[in-house]
């Protein structure tokens, strides 16, 4: 009948465009398939994944991604600058060997995050002078030739890359600081120990001659409570930058003085004071280590 033909011819129609569709669809898969074995859709899909690693990392960087980070770069910078660190330690053995009391390393006790203390070894790049006072020289009026070397290149915080490894520095945070200065700071200024010293601080980009201990603190106060992916990459490249023009830290009195030698200059403090808060850090020192031992010889028990 009439009514039936109309009918199928609809079907047929729809069946038509519906056929066509599905061929459209299968020309664009093929299309996206065949565009990914191409060299530009690697690239393209191997930038897609970077991007949403990098993203995971940015949102979960302050409880997993600085600490992946450190592990990851501290294996390469080792495995990478290995050569180079060990032909520092022949021209230093051989330039410094008959010079009485110069040694090639120095191990001193840092103050860690949450004032956790550990023993950082470096590269030895001054000789050991006093002044007039009986005070150390400023760390350029003591620093060899070698050692002027050894610091722009960063080779003297190559010994330092095992302590970013096992978690107890980082390669961005605040100075470094010894248990002796960190007992004279107050309250606000231990705002810093909120997290892992690092090789590399922001002063490395706000730095400058004028930099004093108060900038230092109150920028390791921000950067405790604001760190991120970004910042920390500003930073480190930024450091990079530096020394690879040769300009070395920048950082006023930070970078020549302890803190507690710069406050019995400034006449902050007196000679008693000094000696105090250097018995007293030793005093903490002595606890915590018979402490340890304490617990070793219970757990022997």
């Amino acid at each position: 009948p009439p009514r039936k033909t109309k009918k199928n011819a609809e079907r047929n129609s729809l069946s038509d465009r519906f056929s066509g569709r599905m061929t459209v669809m299968d020309l664009l898969v093929s299309a996206f398939v065949a565009f990914w074995n191409t060299p530009a859709g690697v690239a393209v899909w191997a930038i897609a994944d970077v991007c949403v690693l990098v993203l995971l990392l940015a949102l979960n960087y302050r409880w997993l991604g600085k600490r992946l980070l450190d592990i990851l770069f501290s294996v390469a910078f080792l495995a990478a600058f290995l050569p180079f660190f060990a032909l520092f330690l022949l021209v230093s053995f051989f330039i410094y060997r008959k010079e009485e009391g110069f040694t090639l390393f120095e191990g001193m006790d840092v103050y860690g995050k949450k004032g956790k203390v550990f023993r950082l070894v470096l590269l030895r790049c001054e000789r050991t002078a006093y002044d007039e006072g009986g005070l150390p020289l400023p760390v350029s009026a003591r620093t060899t030739p070698l050692g002027r070397v050894c610091r722009a290149c960063g080779m003297r915080w190559y010994t330092a890359l095992p302590a970013v490894f096992l978690g107890k520095m980082s390669f961005v945070g605040p100075r470094p600081m010894l248990p002796a200065d960190a007992a004279a700071l107050t309250g606000e200024q231990r705002a810093r120990f909120a997290v892992r010293p690092g090789l590399v601080s922001s002063l490395a980009r706000y730095g400058g001659k004028k930099l004093t201990f108060d900038d230092m603190f109150e920028e390791d106060a921000e950067y405790a409570a604001h760190f991120s992916l970004l910042r920390d990459a500003v930073f480190f490249c930024s450091a990079f930058a530096a020394h690879c023009r040769g300009e070395g830290d920048n950082l006023g009195v930070c970078g020549q003085w302890r803190y507690l030698d710069y406050l019995l200059r400034e006449g902050k403090i007196s000679e008693a004071e000094y000696a105090a808060y250097a018995e007293e850090e030793k005093e903490r020192l002595r606890r915590k280590a018979q402490e340890a031992i304490d617990r070793e010889n219970f757990r022997r028990r």
